[in-house]
């Protein structure tokens, strides 16, 4: 079983980085693959960069589902030992995808079609559709999707050479590192489809010497949830979809590639494959991370907060605070408050409860005379400051406030006593937290919430097992600690597995290596 380590650097819950989606156009969207015809414009709109939060999937990934968010990490190793050869990937890879394919999809045969090899030119010129410059493809950097409705289907009868599919068909893309060293500064970023409206997907063309293809460029809404996957190695593999002809899953994931704002150019492979997916994910870490999900309005939340922290040292683990809101994952329940005040007899149950919780851990305690409290202020602040050492201590301080003294949490006034007695220069983070540019990061947040399937708060996250309750805490440390664990592709209790179809694809190789040898594999097809 092949296992790597996370490595000692910290890695952020999140990013800011530009995607480029499509802006003004005037007609139909072209684009020309090559140089285009004399006095012809290489392509016909603008595109414009829209800053926006994509998280690293990394420690959610035994979450994510190829039917629900569009992706899925799967470990994937191979025996292909240089992917810049065709032969071998034609007789090697080619069957390892489509047999990945079929255990990403369940699906009873698979077709691999294509590949595509890119590399990241030197100096990170500005990034476009991903055109060929010299012998590789650089990076596409516009945010699309490979196929639109129409032209998913012709792809598909195109590769079964006409025979009509039986069933359920689906094209997926699978992209991964050919190098020996991760991917750090240009991965990929992809959107959850749920988030994706059929508005927001624009038919453009891609203008070929011979002929015309078709996908879909995109337009920017505030809603997309975009992800990616930090440091991914070369036994690894993105598997995620491009077309489904079941109208009621997840059928169009656009992606684009992007330059991490955190790491400098290097020169280190990488491969996109377009395709199919794999097997389990083993995973073994220095230290592990147990994320931690947690409302400042959430009573037995204060609990947590002030227990994590000691219990996690001592076993071993290290714990990702995730601020969130809960009121819009209530109200997607149909609840306009807290189960404990909807509920009579449960809300009397739990005043008690605390009362002997709180003795229990030593922790004052006072009931709230507002309670649910509005929470999106210092939850914009605490997010704010994620990964800043006096995060952790805010919420401590905020959520005593709220539960042990009784005071309003939900105005500038606690807030700000609370930033000024760490420190911190309250004014200057209060404007940030409300500033346009950090405001989307919330509802951003909350979505994250809502595609984990977080109903509650506390809840824990452990290498793909979920935990729910303060009562909750320890068991969700025994299940974070080292160990080998292979993850699974994780699969809703709720939903049955789709039926078994045909998954058709075709593999991308994408390089940054230096210097490159000619090319020796053809043009990418759609």
């Amino acid at each position: 079983m092949a296992h790597f380590s996370k490595g000692e650097r910290p890695r952020p819950a999140w990013v800011i980085a530009p995607l480029l989606y499509l802006g003004r156009c005037p007609d139909v969207p072209y684009s020309y693959v090559g140089p285009p015809p004399p006095g012809a414009a290489a392509d016909n709109c603008e595109y414009q960069p829209r800053p926006v939060v994509i998280h690293d999937a990394r420690e959610a990934a035994a979450f994510l589902d190829l039917d629900r968010n569009g992706f899925e990490l799967w470990h994937a190793p191979t025996r292909v030992e240089d992917f810049l050869d065709d032969d071998e990937l034609g007789r090697l890879y080619y069957p390892e995808v489509a047999e990945l394919a079929l255990a990403a999809t369940g699906g009873a045969e698979a077709h691999v079609f294509d590949h595509l090899v890119r590399r990241r030119e030197f100096g990170r010129p500005p990034m476009t559709l991903g055109n060929g410059r010299g012998p590789f493809a650089g990076p596409a950097g516009r945010v699309h999707v490979d196929y639109t409705e129409d032209s998913g289907a012709r792809r598909f009868g195109m590769v079964l050479g006409g025979r009509r599919p039986a069933g359920r068909f689906a094209i997926v893309n699978v992209w991964r590192s050919i190098g020996s060293a991760p991917v750090l500064d240009t991965p990929l970023a992809l959107c959850d489809a749920r988030s994706v409206g059929r508005g927001d997907l624009v038919s453009a063309e891609l203008r070929y010497p011979a002929r015309t293809g078709e996908i879909s460029l995109v337009r920017h809404r505030p809603e997309h949830l975009w992800s990616y996957v930090s440091e991914m190695r070369r036994q690894e593999a993105l598997v995620f979809k491009q077309y489904d002809s079941d109208g009621g899953v997840a059928r169009f994931v656009p992606h684009a590639a992007f330059d991490h704002p955190g790491m400098p150019a290097r020169r280190a492979a990488q491969t996109e494959h377009r395709g199919a997916g794999a097997g389990p994910l083993p995973m073994s870490a220095a230290r592990p991370v147990l994320e931690f999900w947690f409302d400042l309005a959430s009573n037995y939340s204060y609990l947590t907060l002030w227990r994590i922290d000691a219990l996690a040292e001592a076993a071993g683990v290290d714990v990702r605070w995730e601020p969130f809101l809960l009121g819009p994952i209530f109200e997607s329940f149909g609840w306009n408050s807290s189960p404990f005040v909807l509920q009579k007899e449960k809300g009397a149950y739990v005043w008690r409860d605390m009362e002997r919780q709180a003795r229990k851990y030593g922790l004052p305690w006072k009931k709230p005379a507002r309670f649910p409290q509005n929470t999106v202020l210092p939850i914009r602040v605490a997010l704010l400051g994620q990964d800043q050492p006096w995060m952790r201590p805010f919420c401590r301080a905020l959520s005593r406030a709220n539960f042990a003294e009784d005071r309003d949490i939900s105005g500038v006034e606690t807030v700000t006593a609370v930033l000024e007695s760490l420190g911190q220069p309250a004014g200057e983070l209060l404007a940030r937290a409300q500033s346009p540019a950090e405001k989307p990061r919330l509802r951003v947040q909350v979505e994250r919430a809502r595609s984990l399937g977080i109903f509650g708060a506390p809840t824990f996250l452990a290498r793909g097992e979920m935990f729910w309750g303060n009562d909750r805490l320890e068991d969700a440390l025994v299940a974070a600690r080292p160990r080998a664990l292979s993850l699974r592709r994780p699969r809703s209790e709720t939903a049955p597995r789709p039926p078994r179809r045909a998954a058709a694809g075709g593999a991308r190789a994408a390089p940054r290596a230096a210097p490159p040898p000619p090319p020796r594999g053809r043009p990418p097809r759609r």
